[in-house]
């Protein structure tokens, strides 16, 4: 028997036609192609178990799709899953790049719905039609959900950084990728993976001061290893490291403090007064900081603690400050 996955993009749009799609990992593709939804909806019953909504979603929208043998899902996953797992996989991989897609350009889109299609390939007759849904819906660095143009490029630019992510465990989660496992911050995590989970987490919250405490617990996975002095540490650390400039260290400096400020008075109930035009500052500027720290290739998160403490040890106190 065959599958075909396939899952709309949400507030996605890419600037040119991808025919067949973009390659992104094994046979998941990404494309906004109308003629194969069109062929698609023509060629096989799909219709019959999606109805008219869900193909105007993927008529008009942009989709990432996987099409192969379900002999091959089985040989990669195992028998005991069923084809509802399966399309789980598929969300949760589409999920995946389009989280790669952020280290690209801040952006707001997302996938929701995916279907799975099983037929027989003599005689393309339905055998199976599964639907699996998540919850979250990112918003961009301003906590709106927007619609945003990327190019092929730019595509491609995301696709080598979800080529070189690790696929999706389904014996990792629960209930077959429905969800997550209880615990996954556990010590197998390093500081960069820890970082990127929070990153996720305040990506998919529209609320600012919310999403600056995920922000900021992202910030504390990479710069602290402790619980001592946490805001300075992250300021003074995050802004000799990445500060090119006395002028760069001073305002990286004092970002940090103004976002944890915020994190604070919220985490301990207390009322965020600040104009809603600092809020939005504050929290453009970590989103942008923290894609400039992750996009850059700093061998330090990976370290010991007691490398890692000799590192900001040594940088802070033996740096030439201009």
């Amino acid at each position: 028997m065959k599958y075909i996955f396939i899952a709309p993009v949400h507030f996605m749009e890419i600037n040119s036609t991808l025919s067949k799609g973009i390659q992104l990992k094994d046979n998941i593709r990404i494309s906004n192609n109308k003629d194969f939804i069109e062929n698609l909806f023509d060629t096989t019953e799909i219709y019959e178990w999606i109805g008219n909504v869900g193909y105007r979603e993927l008529k008009n929208s942009t989709y990432i799709y996987a099409q192969g043998n379900t002999a091959d899902l089985i040989e990669k996953h195992g028998e005991e899953w069923n084809y509802l797992n399966y399309c789980f996989y598929f969300l949760r991989e589409s999920q995946s790049f389009l989280h790669d897609l952020w280290h690209v350009k801040d952006h707001s889109s997302y996938v929701r719905d995916g279907f799975i299609y099983v037929y027989d390939e003599t005689d393309k007759n339905p055998v199976e039609l599964q639907k699996a849904s998540l919850s979250q819906v990112s918003s961009n660095k301003s906590g709106e959900v927007q619609k945003t143009i990327f190019s092929k490029e730019e595509i491609n630019l995301a696709k080598e950084l979800y080529q070189n992510s690790e696929a999706y465990n389904l014996s990792s989660s629960r209930n077959g990728g429905r969800y997550p496992t209880l615990n996954p911050f556990g010590t197998d995590l390093s500081r960069i993976e820890r970082a990127e989970a929070f990153v996720f987490m305040a990506r998919g919250e529209s609320v600012l001061p919310l999403k600056l405490i995920n922000y900021c617990t992202a910030l504390e996975c990479l710069f602290t290893s402790d619980a001592a002095e946490v805001s300075h540490k992250m300021a003074e650390r995050a802004s000799v490291l990445f500060g090119a400039t006395k002028e760069e260290r001073i305002n990286y400096f004092k970002l940090i403090k103004a976002a944890y400020s915020i994190r604070s008075k919220l985490t301990h109930g207390q009322a965020v007064n600040q104009k809603i035009e600092k809020v939005l500052e504050t929290t453009q500027s970590i989103d942008e900081l923290l894609r400039k720290i992750l996009n850059e290739d700093h061998q330090i998160f990976l370290a010991s603690q007691e490398d890692f403490e000799s590192f900001f040890n040594d940088l802070l106190l033996s740096r030439e400050f201009g």
